[in-house]
């Protein structure tokens, strides 16, 4: 009944139903853990203090037994908190437990990139695409990793493979047209901007990323007619 009303995303009947399961049997950690789950998806009400909830609940459920998917939820609701550390020891033991645990991987790699540790985060990343080869994030965030080192070829193909899962991913058209515009292949790179644009019309980064790109390659009248556009838009 839980599972089936947190789809529905009737929170409330959700919540209601798991707290019922905690009554029949007060350490069922199954619904501890979905508790955990709940509150950590939950868009209705604040969001701190339902991340809280959800820290609380899972902490209890692995008191009573540490497994990954727990331990993988623990560690998003620290990230939520903004407790890095402690969302970074969470993702590690996930990895412990269960090598294959492939979000633990994937998660750890993108804390590691935004603190800088980008040897080890690459080597999570790697792996977490091994595990997930359609995971598009993953191979978008090494991309980022790899366009930042100046492997452009290497960003190139991580991108492509992105557009490849999703031929509408904005973002992956638009790290794609950064990375060719950098290795001076200015019809790809303008093809991709174009490409970026057409999904989503009128969007600003897009339309202001392809003005510089084109003032960079001292088309100023274009760069100007495309700023324009953004003038012209309606608040």
């Amino acid at each position: 009944m839980g599972r089936v009303a947190r789809r529905l995303n009737r929170w409330t009947d959700a919540e209601k139903a798991f707290l019922d399961a905690l009554t029949v049997d007060p350490q069922l950690a199954v619904a501890m853990g979905a508790l955990g789950s709940l509150y950590l998806s939950r868009t209705d009400g604040d969001r701190t203090g339902n991340l809280r909830l959800a820290k609380m609940w899972l902490l209890r459920a692995l008191e009573i037994d540490r497994t990954a998917p727990v331990l993988s939820l623990l560690g998003a609701a620290h990230h939520g908190l903004g407790e890095i550390g402690s969302a970074k020891e969470a993702y590690r033991a996930t990895i412990e437990i269960d090598e294959s645990y492939e979000e633990a991987h994937f998660s750890l790699g993108v804390l590691e990139a935004n603190e800088g540790n980008d040897a080890e985060a690459e080597g999570l990343l790697r792996r977490a695409m091994e595990l997930d080869p359609h995971r598009i994030a993953a191979h978008g965030r090494l991309g980022i990793l790899l366009h930042k080192h100046g492997r452009h070829l290497e960003a190139e193909s991580e991108f492509r493979r992105c557009i490849e899962l999703d031929p509408s991913d904005y973002f992956s058209h638009l790290y794609l047209a950064n990375t060719l515009g950098v290795q001076r292949r200015e019809a790809e790179a303008e093809r991709e901007f174009r490409t970026a644009i057409a999904i989503r019309p009128g969007e600003e980064p897009a339309i202001q990323l392809f003005a510089n790109y084109l003032e960079s390659l001292f088309r100023t009248e274009e760069a100007a007619q495309w700023r324009s556009k953004l003038l012209r838009k309606p608040n």
